[in-house]
């Protein structure tokens, strides 16, 4: 008698061992090692608010081959799903066992789980798409130290702090029912830059750093275009993430052609799609 497939919560004192098979395959891999790795730190920084929050699930409670399914943000119902060997099998039959009436993201998938995606699709007769192609930006931090930081007499760059949400939430095009605590949560556990007007003390432009690793939420004020302040928090932002020992990369729009011309005049490398995938007509990606 075949026995029936279960998701079991896997421990967070087991999420180090599981972070740490994804090392290799590098910049693959790093989406998936940074969202396992931020999820370890949420949940030693306050393991009673992030107990719901952040989980990660194993099929049948085995994770030794790295088949897992990560909860990134309840709020969203963004999950990162992989796994460390090639065959997909393991890893379809965890994600038949989502909940078919919530309205996943799939957050950041790299080619080899889209037919994972597809597969969850045709089980219970949804369409997910990739509304958005999304190219991935990768900076090692070697380079990323080496970046020159402009001295502005009119900026003052400093972190960013909960005061400067609701305005960064605001603003975000891409802010969905809840997403106010998703902003929140990244200015106050990541890396973060604001670039502040020195005369006023306005912020003009700012960029944080999303659960994956990467940068993200990088906007200027429309008022304060074409003064190169998006440039500015960037080399702010990947220079103090480089000093600190961390790889840098961004996720950009294919279409969004001066950002992509941005990241590669300061020397990251395209390193191919980091598809977000949606039911038909739901959601948009945090980037």
């Amino acid at each position: 008698m075949k026995l029936k497939n279960f998701l079991l919560e896997i421990p967070v004192a087991d999420w180090p061992v599981l972070r740490d098979m994804y090392v290799d395959n590098w910049p693959e891999n790093y989406s998936t090692y940074f969202a396992i790795d931020n999820g370890i730190k949420l949940k030693q920084r306050d393991p009673v608010d992030y107990n719901k929050e952040i989980q990660m699930f194993s099929l049948n409670g085995d994770w030794n081959d790295g088949t897992f399914i990560l909860l990134l943000d309840k709020s969203s119902n963004s999950i990162l799903i992989n796994t460390a060997v090639d065959n997909l099998d393991r890893l379809k039959s965890a994600v038949e066992l989502l909940d078919p009436n919530t309205d996943w993201c799939f957050y950041a998938c790299v080619d080899k789980v889209k037919p994972v995606v597809q597969h969850y699709s045709k089980v219970y007769d949804f369409n997910y798409i990739t509304p958005y192609p999304i190219i991935f930006h990768y900076l090692p931090k070697d380079k990323a130290v080496k970046l020159e930081l402009p001295d502005r007499d009119d900026v003052a760059l400093r972190q960013l702090n909960l005061d400067d949400a609701e305005t960064i939430n605001t603003i975000w095009p891409h802010r969905f029912p809840g997403s106010i605590r998703f902003v929140r949560r990244l200015i106050s556990t990541d890396f973060t830059v604001g670039a502040f007007c020195r005369e006023t003390g306005e912020l003009m432009a700012w960029v944080l750093r999303l659960p994956i690793g990467g940068l993200g939420l990088l906007q200027v004020k429309e008022q304060y275009y074409r003064r190169g302040l998006g440039k500015l928090v960037t080399i702010a932002q990947s220079k103090q993430l480089g000093e600190n020992g961390f790889d840098v990369s961004a996720t950009v729009l294919h279409t969004n052609g001066p950002s992509r011309a941005l990241f590669t005049g300061l020397g990251f490398v395209e390193n191919g799609e980091r598809s977000y995938m949606f039911k038909e007509g739901e959601g948009t990606p945090h980037h």
